[in-house]
């Protein structure tokens, strides 16, 4: 086997020093300083296995992930002004509906409007929604009264003898508290909102003449009726009581049902015909020997619904008037024009059961006036055969 590197070879008697077939080319290496390996040694450190780096062809320990640095806590919000209802009246700008604790009165509920250094009113009722609500100063507020309602106020501001209140929600949000002085010099203070007041002017007088002549009767109002009529102007009385079908309705001597009226307003009128419940709503209503729908608005409002398409409540409601004509459906553009409506209705079904009378459509005059006196013919008499003429008794005789 020949050997690495070959012998120097001898030129002249001289040795050659040129690099041969297989000598490094170039200078030859430094010796090493003291401490430093030679060339081809490792190096101390990297003699050492550094368990940071992962070995080739080695499984990767599993280590458990580092955890995320803990925020700081930011600084608390403000929020609203807490409300004292301790020692005195609320002091935040809200607007508040309490509990009347005071079992005597007459107005069940309390507000609290934050004016003029604040303005408590007992009321009749927590929003006026059918009428106007009568309001009565309160000199302090109750400590501890059980709070109902707080709702935030966008608009409280006083114009002349109203103060005009506008709340922060969607539904019921916008009223007024009127301050007026009765013929007696005593103050009334009245809630009240826009619809309250078209529906209490509906623009035409209720008459003030008796359903069908009865001088009074008796109307049944169903215990679901949330908000009844009270028929204040007309000659009548009511009673609570759980009605088969409707919401008023009369009876006769003997307890049978003669006549019902159910109540709606143009929304559940709406929401009755979208979802068919005034189907089954007028299938009790047939049950009875007469019954009637009177709406509390006009039919041209019907056709401005914006949540239904147009002409679509009007084709259901022109189906079930034909489907149920037995049962019409009035719409008497206001609450009181609907209230008068239904004690014409009623009236006018009692009447027709009660034993017959004097017709009450005909003037007075006509009936005091007494029957005339009938002529009655005579026997022929029997020497010509013309019958005689009818003669006065003799006390009558001149």
């Amino acid at each position: 086997m020949p050997s690495e590197r070959e012998p120097p070879r001898r030129l002249g008697g001289r040795v050659s020093t040129r690099p041969g077939p297989t000598d490094p080319v170039g200078p030859p290496p430094a010796e090493p300083r003291p401490g430093e390996p030679r060339p081809g040694q490792p190096r101390p450190e990297e003699s050492q296995p550094d368990e940071s780096r992962p070995t080739p062809g080695a499984p990767t320990p599993h280590r458990p992930a580092a955890e995320p640095p803990t925020p700081e806590p930011s600084p608390p919000t403000p929020g609203p002004e807490p409300l004292t209802l301790g020692a005195g009246p609320p002091t935040a700008r809200r607007f508040l509906v309490a509990r009347n604790p005071d079992p005597e009165s007459s107005l069940p509920y309390l507000v609290w409007l934050p004016i003029e250094g604040g303005l408590a009113l007992k009321v009749g009722d927590r929003w006026p929604r059918t009428s106007r609500v009568y309001c009565h100063r309160l000199e302090a507020w109750p400590e501890g009264a059980e709070i109902l309602e707080d709702v935030p106020i966008t608009v409280l501001t006083r114009r002349g003898p109203a103060i005009d209140l506008v709340l922060e929600r969607r539904r019921e949000n916008r009223s007024q508290f009127v301050f007026t002085l009765r013929p007696s010099g005593r103050e009334a203070i009245f809630w009240q909102t826009r619809k309250v007041v078209a529906t209490a002017r509906p623009g035409a007088r209720i008459p003030g003449r008796r359903a069908a002549g009865l001088p009074s009767f008796e109307i049944l109002v169903d215990t679901r009726e949330h908000y009844p009529y009270r028929f204040a102007r007309q000659q009548v009385t009511t009673r609570r009581g759980a009605l088969p079908a409707g919401d008023y309705g009369v009876c006769d001597a003997e307890g049978r049902w003669l006549a019902v009226v159910e109540r709606k307003s143009l929304a559940d009128l709406a929401t009755a015909l979208s979802d068919g419940a005034l189907v089954y709503s007028l299938m009790k209503l047939a049950e009875l020997p007469r019954a009637a729908i009177v709406v509390e608005d006009r039919y041209s409002a019907l056709l401005r619904q914006p949540y239904a398409a147009p002409g679509f409540l009007a084709d259901l409601l022109a189906r079930v008037t034909v489907r149920y004509p037995s049962i019409p459906i009035v719409f008497a553009e206001t609450r009181p024009l609907a209230e008068e409506w239904t004690y014409r209705y009623l009236g006018a079904a009692l009447a027709e059961t009660l034993p017959a009378g004097p017709d009450p459509d005909l003037p007075p005059s006509r009936r005091r006036a007494s029957p005339r006196r009938r002529r009655t013919a005579e026997p022929p008499d029997p020497v010509d055969g013309r019958a005689s003429p009818v003669t006065a008794p003799a006390d009558r005789q001149p």
